[in-house]
């Protein structure tokens, strides 16, 4: 009798235990009250808004930095092609190796902003801004405008390359060499510009891009060079070795919009005026 009492007793306590835990309210989670109070909330949208404000500027950044860079790249080439038509019909006019000397001095700028520099300082700078172009989308057309770039003597290209910069720096080069040279690397140079010619220039300011420079703690100006040409076209070309690339294309090329028109550089004489 004593025993179911106090099994009895057991057994209400342990009702009473179980009731308590059921109906007792759930205690919340210690980090609710920090993500639910206006603090947080306030940090939260202050971080928000400082992360995608700085984005937003970075962007701007890299699309003014890469309009920025295409426009002078675009005004370098320009100069860089003008004054090489130049020296291109120096030599070739030329009768002896002092005259193209003292001709390379006189050749002047065509840009008005570009007079202080050399040939070679705008060279140096436009290879620099050339290592923030993408070159892939065009890396078809450059292949097959290839056909028609002759090959240059290692030689050559050692003792004559100084020309291509606006100097001659070889201290005995032989006349029908040096012109050899130029035919053949100015008029292969016409051609990969001729590349540019045929190519859309557009900043590229992806959000990975802008990540990796924000990590490596750089300002590069991200270009795209893409191209609507035909590869295909250059198959009528390079199969007669006869046609002329910029004849073909001056006179209408079909998928070339708007029609080409190779610059004309002033001659030797009118250099010399």
């Amino acid at each position: 009798m004593k025993r179911d009492i106090v099994r009895e007793k057991q057994d209400q306590r342990f009702r009473e235990h179980i009731i308590s835990a059921l109906t007792q309210p759930r205690k919340s989670p210690k980090i609710t009250p920090i993500i639910n109070s206006p603090l947080f909330l306030w940090i939260l949208t202050a971080a928000f808004l400082t992360v995608g404000g700085a984005y937003l500027t970075r962007m701007q950044e890299c699309v003014s930095s890469a309009e920025q860079a295409i426009e002078r790249r675009s005004l370098l080439e320009t100069e860089m092609d003008l004054r090489r038509d130049a020296i291109s019909h120096l030599v070739e006019a030329a009768t002896s190796v002092d005259e193209i000397r003292s001709g390379l001095l006189s050749v002047q700028s065509f840009r008005p902003e570009l007079k202080d520099k050399s040939l070679f300082d705008i060279s140096a700078e436009y290879v620099g801004l050339n290592k923030y172009v993408d070159e892939s989308g065009v890396a078809e057309i450059e292949k097959a405008l290839s056909c028609k770039i002759k090959p240059i003597k290692p030689s050559q290209f050692i003792r004559y390359y100084s020309l291509y910069t606006g100097s001659l720096n070889d201290k005995d080069p032989n006349l029908d060499d040096l012109k050899d040279f130029v035919r053949k690397y100015f008029y292969g140079d016409h051609i990969r510009s001729l590349v540019h010619t045929l190519s859309r220039f557009r900043p590229s300011c992806s959000a990975r891009g802008l990540l990796t420079d924000a990590v490596q703690g750089t300002k590069a100006a991200h270009i795209i060079q893409e191209s609507d040409f035909d590869p295909k076209v250059m198959e009528t070309i390079c199969s007669n070795p006869d046609i002329d690339v910029f004849d073909f294309l001056r006179i209408g090329g079909p998928a070339l919009r708007p029609p080409f028109v190779k610059m004309q550089a002033p001659s030797a004489q009118e250099i010399a005026k």
